[in-house]
């Protein structure tokens, strides 16, 4: 790791010094820690929920996530690319 020492303060390439990386990280794992112990039926409804949400609601990228779709598969109806796209969905709540 790349790093630089300025005036006792060790920065990362990304900015941010030891000081406040260190706390980050630290609510970072706590958060994890936490999510793990969330039952997995409990987490589908969470995925669930997050991806109706994306799609339908916020209608996150909708029109890229169509056009791709169209680019990509030409020969798909309109019925068969919707099911496709909330697939692409499904898989980014779950990635979330």
């Amino acid at each position: 790791m790349l790093q630089l020492s300025i005036k006792s303060k060790t920065l990362y390439p990304s900015g941010l010094c030891l000081r406040t990386f260190l706390p980050t990280k630290l609510m970072l794992v706590f958060i994890f820690i936490q999510l793990s112990r969330i039952p997995v039926k409990t987490l589908y409804i969470i995925i669930t929920t997050l991806s109706f949400t994306l799609n339908h609601i916020v209608k996150y990228r909708k029109t890229v996530v169509y056009r791709n779709l169209n680019k990509s598969f030409p020969n798909l109806n309109e019925k068969e690319t919707k099911q496709n796209a909330n697939g692409f969905y499904n898989c980014l709540a779950d990635i979330n």
